[in-house]
C-alpha cells in the first residue's frame, strides 16, 4: 500500500494498477508452475519432509465425494459461510476504501494514508498469531465456547466499534486514526472463529467447505467494492456524514452474521 501510494503520487493512479494487474500475473503464473495435488509428485518436497506429512494417515483410495447434500443442508456450514461474509466486507474496506478514508475525510496526504494503513495490516498479524495459539490453548473454555468467543471479538467487536465510529465526528487528532483502525484490527481475532469451525465440522470434506468459503469471500470483496460508492460519495469533497451510512452498514452486517454464527457453530 506504502509503493502504491508513492506511485500514485509520483506518476498517476493507472500506474498502480498495471503493477497490481503484473504482479498477479506473475505470482499467478508462479503457482501454476509449481501446484501439485499431491506432495509426493512436487519435486521439492524431500523424502523426509514427505513422510512428515504423511505420518499417521492412511491413504485415500479413489476420489473421495462429498456429501453435498449434508453440506448444504447443514446450518452449521451456512452459518460458517455467513460469518465470512462480515470478515471479507471489513477486509475489502481496509484494502481499497481506508486509504480514501484517510485521505478525503481525514485530509491527509495520499503517502500518509498509505503508510496508516499499513498499522491494523501489521497488527492484524500479530493478532492472528496469537489467536491461533490462544484458540488452542484455552483450556478453561471449552472448544465451543473458544469459537464464540474469537468470533465475537472478531465480528461483533469491529461492529460496535464501527458504530462508535459513526457516532463521533472526527476531531482532528490521533483519536481519529485509532478509532478507524481498531474495528479493522479487532477482524484478526476471527482466525479463530469460522476457519476453525470450517475445519472440525466438515473434516475430511475440508476441501469442498473452504472452496465454497473462497467463493463467498471473493463475492463479498465484489460486492463490497459496490457497497461504499453506493452509499458514499467518493470524491475528495467527502465528508464524514457521508460515510457514516457505510459504518452502519458494516456495523448491521457484522452483528447479524456473528449472531447467526454463534447461534449454530459446533465443534464436530
Amino acid at each position: 500500500m506504502p509503493l502504491g501510494g508513492l506511485v500514485a503520487v509520483k506518476v498517476n493512479w493507472a500506474t498502480v494498477y498495471y503493477i497490481h494487474a503484473i504482479a498477479c500475473g506473475f505470482l499467478t503464473i508462479l503457482w501454476a508452475l509449481y501446484y501439485r495435488d499431491k506432495a509426493s509428485t512436487h519435486p521439492f518436497v524431500p523424502d523426509i519432509e514427505l513422510r512428515r506429512i504423511t505420518y499417521g494417515k492412511e491413504p485415500v483410495e479413489g476420489n473421495l465425494r462429498p456429501p453435498f447434500r449434508k453440506i448444504f443442508r447443514s446450518p452449521v456450514i451456512w452459518a460458517i459461510w455467513l460469518a465470512v461474509i462480515g470478515n471479507f466486507l471489513v477486509a475489502n474496506f481496509l484494502i481499497s476504501y481506508s486509504p480514501l478514508y484517510f485521505s478525503y475525510v481525514l485530509k491527509f496526504p495520499t503517502i500518509t494514508g498509505a503508510f496508516l494503513t499499513m498499522i491494523p495490516l501489521g497488527a492484524q498479524l500479530v493478532i492472528k498469531l496469537v489467536t491461533g495459539l490462544a484458540s488452542d490453548r484455552l483450556y478453561c473454555l471449552s472448544e465451543l465456547s473458544r469459537l464464540r468467543l474469537f468470533s465475537s471479538l472478531s465480528l461483533l467487536g469491529s461492529g460496535l466499534f464501527f458504530i462508535v465510529l459513526a457516532l463521533f465526528s472526527p476531531t482532528d487528532n490521533i483519536a481519529d486514526i485509532i478509532l478507524i483502525m481498531i474495528p479493522i484490527i479487532l477482524v484478526a481475532f476471527t482466525a479463530g472463529g469460522y476457519p476453525k469451525c470450517a475445519v472440525m465440522v466438515s473434516r475430511q470434506y475440508t476441501p469442498f467447505v473452504m472452496s465454497i468459503v473462497q467463493i463467498v469471500a471473493g463475492c463479498s470483496l465484489f460486492c463490497g467494492a459496490f457497497l461504499v460508492p453506493a452509499l458514499a460519495p467518493m470524491t475528495p469533497q467527502d465528508t464524514f456524514h457521508d460515510w457514516r451510512n457505510v459504518f452502519l452498514s458494516y456495523a448491521i452486517v457484522l452483528t447479524l452474521t456473528n449472531t447467526i454464527f454463534v447461534i449454530f457453530a459446533r465443534y464436530s
